[in-house]
């Protein structure tokens, strides 16, 4: 019975180191497909702004065998130029590969139109953006303008600065020029004041918004870069938003900033990052966000 009992148990466990050696592993190419955007009856985007959606073809190249399942996607990147201006860059793919790309676009505060050109371009090798194809124009289009007697909206947020509450911590931001955020800049000029939550833990603050999902990403273009992000910056990192607490090499493969922080706000600062210190978990606590002179 001893050896009829010790045969089972072989056969089963063979039988189980097979079925998972055969799991899965699928690595697609990510290719563009239709670009979606809202259009007027002239046939031009909309003056107060819309989105633009990319939509993402996940092409089936190759799968393999490992005894963990898994899933890979090459890199696609996008560029956006308004009037042949770089408007918003991003990178997308990777291990958790990519939905449709939705790229915020705002509103032209202008009395002329502007023109509006989406290009794509997929990664040669999967986890490298050393080799790249060629950049392919997916879109081209016109956006409206302020009529003759409309009034300009945005005119005079040039010197505005950002302010940011954290229960009862204020700290203060300039804006970093661009159009990420500009942005920015324009929606709390449009909400006054939004609010959220954030998580305090190591040297950054995770911010949270429940109504804008996921995070500041539905608001703000991006235009990432890879590195390290000083200190004091706050941006969106992909489809989170980080305000960056105390540390000169953190770390990001795509950073979005919109603003740093004045330097007679590093004090409060640092009583958030000694707060975070000394707590043994993640702390929890309300954010708001506003425009100030």
């Amino acid at each position: 019975m001893k050896i009829k009992a010790l045969n089972h148990f072989l056969h089963v466990s063979c039988i189980s180191v097979a079925l998972v050696s055969c799991i899965p592993t699928f690595y697609y190419d990510l290719q563009p497909g239709e670009v979606y955007v809202d259009s007027n009856e002239e046939g031009l985007l909309p003056q107060q702004g819309t989105g633009i959606t990319i939509d993402i073809k996940h092409i089936l190249e190759k799968k393999t065998t490992k005894t963990t399942p898994g899933y890979s996607a090459k890199l696609f990147r996008y560029r956006v130029f308004l009037d042949g201006e770089l408007y918003s860059y991003g990178i997308n793919g990777g291990d958790e590969g990519t939905g449709d790309i939705i790229i915020p676009l705002i509103a032209n505060d202008s009395y002329t139109t502007k023109s509006v050109i989406v290009e794509g371009s997929g990664s040669r090798e999967y986890f490298s953006e050393s080799s790249w194809k060629n950049w392919e124009v997916l879109f081209e289009g016109t956006q409206d303008c302020l009529k003759e007697n409309e009034p300009l909206r945005y005119s005079g947020l040039e010197n505005k600065r950002l302010r940011v509450d954290i229960d009862s911590t204020v700290l203060y931001y300039d804006f970093i020029p661009g159009y990420s955020a500009e942005a920015f800049k324009r929606f709390l000029y449009d909400s006054d004041t939004i609010t959220g939550e954030c998580d305090l833990s190591g040297n950054r603050i995770r911010i949270w918004f429940k109504y804008t999902s996921p995070g500041l990403s539905n608001i703000i273009p991006q235009n990432a870069v890879s590195g390290n992000i000083r200190k004091g910056t706050i941006g969106i990192d992909g489809y989170h938003s980080y305000l960056l607490m105390d540390n000169e090499n953190w770390y990001f493969s795509e950073f979005t900033s919109v603003g740093t922080i004045e330097y007679n706000s590093y004090g409060n600062l640092q009583l958030l990052k000694k707060e975070s210190d000394n707590s043994k978990k993640i702390l929890h606590k309300r954010i708001a966000f506003s425009l100030v002179d």
